[in-house]
């Protein structure tokens, strides 16, 4: 009787072992495959997600090709614009006259007018003509004054009709000119008396 016993015990325990065993095993299944699920859910969002940004990343990077070109478009339009519009003499309106401040012509021999805006040019103002290819330059009557480096590295530069009117000449104003510079002025005038100082060849009007 007591064997018996025993033996339906181990036989009790025995089965419920692999009951707990193949019961273990499969709720282990289940939570691997949940686990997967889960998984494999949070992949296909995380994939949706990454396609979305990388469209978004692309057509961004689309625009940012395109918009050089309109803007070099632009650019190119603008600059052509700036080009046809330029004015041979730019000038300010100061002392009630016009100072000439650049030139941006393309003659090498200009001939400055007598007025602007229906105003008299008093000045050559500082570096307007410096450094540009001019071979002779005539300077109007009204003009008064020629400004620091105004025909400074004209380097071709070799005649200057210049008026009587003129009562000041600023340092620099003909230096790095053509070694060859002459200056027609009148005689005894402030302009004569300049050449004469700074060295510089001239004649008097005929």
């Amino acid at each position: 009787m007591k064997s018996i016993s025993i033996r339906s015990i181990v036989l009790f325990l025995a089965v419920l072992a692999i009951t707990a065993y193949f019961g273990e095993k499969e709720i282990n299944s289940k939570i691997e495959e949940t686990i997967k699920n889960n998984y494999q859910t949070e992949i296909d969002a995380l994939k949706e997600k990454l396609n979305s940004q990388s469209e978004l990343i692309n057509s961004i990077i689309g625009l940012d090709n395109k918009v050089p070109e309109e803007n070099e478009e632009q650019d190119s339009n603008s600059d052509s614009t700036q080009t046809e519009t330029k004015p041979e003499f730019e000038y300010v309106m100061e002392n009630g006259g016009i100072t000439i401040t650049k030139y941006n012509g393309k003659s090498k021999s200009p001939q400055i007018p007598e007025r602007i805006n229906d105003l008299p040019i008093l000045k050559i103002g500082k570096r307007a003509f410096a450094e540009t290819g001019i071979k002779s330059v005539t300077l109007p009557s009204s003009c008064k004054s020629i400004d620091w480096f105004a025909f400074y590295g004209c380097y071709s530069l070799s005649t200057v009709y210049a008026p009587s009117g003129i009562e000041n000449i600023e340092y620099g104003a003909f230096d790095s000119c053509s070694k060859s510079l002459t200056i027609y002025c009148e005689k005894n005038s402030y302009v004569e008396k300049y050449a004469k100082s700074f060295g510089i060849s001239y004649y008097y009007y005929q």
